[in-house]
């Protein structure tokens, strides 16, 4: 075969691979559009989860104030995106919590699932929140909540998900992904 042949095949199979990439990622993202849209109206199940430093949320919990649950890794080690926008997040909360903003971040892990794993977790998270100074309840979560309010990760998303939940204990907002 000619050099004009190679470089032809090359381009047939780089424009394949492309053609791939762009329909998995379309379809990645139809799916967690219809994530969202199943999401947003609906009222989540019961749940009770309990996290650092004492904190607690239960299902009972939210009627009658906005809530936003931030679900992502919050650990210390590999420290990556979105921290600054946890920062954000410690902001909105300090300006808007004497109004009635509950505010949770929710920290994603299989180890806490194990109790000889669960403690290493908990120990990152700890980290964590006091590098950041943060003063807003983080919940330590195996997986069973994230499923409860759709986890992304199993429609190829990624953390971090922001859910708000309104007042009427309604999902009404439902955000995949950074800010």
């Amino acid at each position: 075969p000619s050099a004009r042949d190679a470089v032809k095949g090359s381009l047939s199979r780089l424009l394949a691979e492309a053609d791939r990439d762009l329909k998995a990622q379309a379809g990645r993202t139809s799916a967690l559009d219809k994530l969202r849209t199943e999401q947003q109206g609906r009222t989540p199940a019961k749940f009770a989860v309990i996290g650092l430093d004492g904190a607690e949320l239960t299902s009972d919990e939210l009627a009658g104030a906005v809530t936003v649950l931030h679900f992502w890794d919050y650990r210390d080690e590999p420290l990556k995106e979105p921290y600054g926008q946890v920062g954000y997040l410690e902001f909105l909360y300090g300006k808007h919590k004497d109004a009635g903003l509950k505010l949770y971040g929710v920290a994603v892990d299989t180890r806490f699932a194990k109790p000889n794993t669960a403690r290493t977790a908990g120990v990152g998270v700890r980290k964590f929140k006091n590098f950041m100074n943060l003063s807003y309840p983080i919940l330590f979560d195996a997986g069973d909540l994230i499923r409860e309010f759709g986890d992304p990760r199993l429609q190829g998303g990624e953390l971090p998900l922001f859910v708000v939940i309104g007042p009427d204990g309604k999902i009404a907002h439902y955000k995949v992904g950074h800010y």
